[in-house]
């Protein structure tokens, strides 16, 4: 895919669930963290996340209605 910009970039998306007229992704990050530390993932995974929320938008042509990282 494209970033605004026309930077190239790849991805994959752990996980796409379809509910209701929207689509929900799953994102499974492989490192432990402390409760303390969620809120700073959150942020680091955000840029990344919000691409693939375009990405997945476009492809099954549904709004993304909540991304989750497990």
């Amino acid at each position: 895919g494209r970033a605004s910009g026309g930077a190239r970039w790849r991805g994959v998306v752990s996980g796409v669930l379809v509910k209701g007229g929207g689509v929900e992704i799953l994102d499974c990050q492989a490192e432990a963290i402390s409760a303390d530390g969620v809120s700073g993932r959150c942020e680091r995974c955000r840029p990344q996340v919000a691409l693939y929320a375009r990405a997945v938008a476009r492809i099954w042509r549904r709004p993304v209605k909540a991304c989750w990282l497990v």
